[in-house]
């Protein structure tokens, strides 16, 4: 049970990101694609995505922390 929780919470801060982090986020964590692809697909570099999947994972870390509070 609390690992279906964890998991919805962890989903939920997912879809809260703005589009195009969690883009980077699915694409990257969930589907596997590589930051190259991705960076490639988005016509970015991969710093540029790098840069993005931080600012999401920060953004999820907060949210994440918010919810167990």
């Amino acid at each position: 049970i609390v690992r279906n929780e964890e998991e919805e919470a962890l989903r939920r801060a997912v879809l809260a990101l703005p589009e195009p982090l969690q883009y980077v986020v699915t694409a990257h964590y969930w589907a596997g694609v590589s930051v190259a692809d991705i960076a490639a697909h988005e016509s970015v570099t991969t710093v540029a995505i790098r840069k993005r999947l931080a600012k999401a994972l920060d953004q999820i870390e907060t949210a994440l922390r918010k919810e167990r509070s």
